[in-house]
C-alpha cells in the first residue's frame, strides 16, 4: 500500500466509510455499526473524576467550613469510589468496543457479536495499557487545581479583610481552568494516539503492549513532523465532522418536529372539547396518542443522533487506519489488497464497446 500523507488519507477514508455504511444501506445494521463505533470513543481514556474531585474537596472543605464529620466523609468516599468503579466497568466495556470498531473499519465486520467474542482474551491487555498511560496523565492534569486551592486558602484571610486585590484570584482561576482542560485534552490525545498506532499491532499480531509501544516510538522517530501533522489534521477533521453531524441531524429532526407538533396542536385543540363533553375514553385516547408521538420522536432523535455522530467517528477510525496502513504492511494489505489500490483504480469499461475490427481475408 502506498504511504499516504495526512491529507492524502482523507479520500480513501471517506470512500471506505461510505462503502461500510451506505453500500448498501441497512436501516438496522448500518445504525448498529455507526453506534458501536461511537460508543467505543468512551473507552479512549479512564479519568477517575469523582476520586480526584473528592481529594480537592478534602483539601478545601475544612479550611472554609470546618472539619468534615466522619459519617459524611465515609459516605463521600464510598460514593466517589462506587461511581468511579462503575465508570471503570464502562471503560473496560468500551475498550473492548474499540477492538470491535477496528474490525468494522479495517475488516468490514458486519456483526458485533462475533467480534465481541473474538477479542475476549485481548480486552484486559488493551485496557491495562491505557490505564498505565492515560490515568497518570489525568492525575497530573488535576495538579493545577490542588496548587490553586493551596494558594487560595493562604490568601483567604487577606481577601476577607480586603487587603488583597481579587483580580489576581480571578485571573489565577481562569489560568487553572485553561490548564485543566489542556491537561484533559492531552489525556484524550494520548488515548487517541494509542488507539491509532498501538492498537493495530495488538489486534493483528497479538504482540505485547511493550513491543507495540516501541513500534510507535520507532515510527515517531522516523516521521515526527508527519505524525504531528496527522494529529493536528485529525483534530480539525473531528471539529468539522461534529459540525456536520450537528447540521445534518438538526435538518433531519426539523422535519420530524413538524410531524410531532402538528398532531400535538390538533390534540391540544381537541382536548378541551373532549373534556367538556365528558368523554373519558376520548381523553385517554388523546393521552395515549401524545405518549406514542413523544416516544416515536425520542426514538427517531436517538437514531439520527447516534447514526450521524457514529458516521463521523467511523470516518476518523478509517482515516487513522489509512494513514498507518502505508507504514504497517499487514494493515495495508487488509485495507488495499495487492492490485486493488484506491489510488490505482482502473477506468470502467465503456457501456457500448466498439466491435473488434474484422481482419481482411488474404487474397490468393
Amino acid at each position: 500500500m502506498k504511504r499516504l500523507t495526512p491529507s492524502e488519507a482523507i479520500g480513501p477514508a471517506f470512500n471506505r466509510t461510505r462503502e461500510i455504511l451506505f453500500q448498501p444501506f441497512h436501516f438496522g445494521r448500518s445504525w448498529k455499526l455507526a453506534a458501536s463505533t461511537y460508543v467505543a470513543v468512551i473507552g479512549t481514556a479512564y479519568i477517575p473524576f469523582c476520586t480526584l474531585g473528592l481529594i480537592c474537596f478534602i483539601f478545601w472543605r475544612p479550611n472554609v467550613y470546618g472539619p468534615i464529620r466522619p459519617g459524611h466523609a465515609f459516605l463521600g468516599i464510598l460514593g466517589a469510589l462506587a461511581f468511579d468503579a462503575f465508570s471503570f466497568w464502562i471503560f473496560t466495556l468500551t475498550s473492548r468496543m474499540q477492538l470491535i470498531s477496528f474490525d468494522i473499519a479495517v475488516e468490514r465486520a458486519q456483526f458485533v457479536a462475533p467480534a465481541w467474542r473474538k477479542y475476549h482474551p485481548l480486552r484486559w491487555r488493551w485496557a491495562k495499557l491505557k490505564l498505565a498511560i492515560t490515568t497518570p496523565l489525568a492525575v497530573l492534569a488535576c495538579l493545577p487545581f490542588l496548587f490553586f486551592l493551596f494558594w487560595i486558602l493562604r490568601s483567604a484571610p487577606a481577601l476577607q479583610a480586603g487587603q488583597q486585590n481579587p483580580l489576581p484570584v480571578v485571573a489565577s482561576f481562569l489560568l487553572v481552568y485553561v490548564c485543566f482542560f489542556a491537561g484533559v485534552s492531552l489525556v484524550i490525545v494520548a488515548g487517541g494516539l494509542l488507539t491509532d498506532f498501538v492498537l493495530p499491532s495488538l489486534v493483528l499480531e497479538e504482540v505485547t503492549p511493550g513491543n507495540a509501544l516501541r513500534r510507535f516510538q520507532d515510527l515517531f522517530r522516523q516521521e515526527p513532523g508527519s505524525i504531528c501533522g496527522y494529529a493536528a489534521l485529525k483534530i480539525v477533521l473531528a471539529i468539522v465532522g461534529f459540525i456536520a453531524h450537528y447540521t445534518v441531524s438538526s435538518i433531519v429532526m426539523l422535519f420530524f418536529y413538524f410531524l410531532v407538533i402538528i398532531p400535538a396542536i390538533i390534540g391540544g385543540l381537541a382536548l378541551p372539547h373532549i373534556t367538556a363533553t365528558g368523554h373519558s375514553l376520548g381523553t385517554a385516547g388523546v393521552g395515549i396518542g401524545v405518549a406514542i408521538f413523544v416516544l416515536c420522536f425520542f426514538t427517531i432523535a436517538l437514531y439520527v443522533q447516534l447514526f450521524t455522530i457514529g458516521t463521523v467517528t467511523l470516518f476518523l477510525r478509517c482515516y487513522a487506519a489509512y494513514y498507518l496502513g502505508g507504514r504497517y504492511p499487514r494493515l495495508g494489505d487488509l485495507l488495499e489488497p495487492p492490485g486493488q489500490s484506491w489510488w490505482n483504480l482502473q477506468p470502467a469499461p465503456p457501456l457500448d464497446p466498439e466491435p473488434p475490427a474484422i481482419a481482411d481475408e488474404p487474397t490468393s
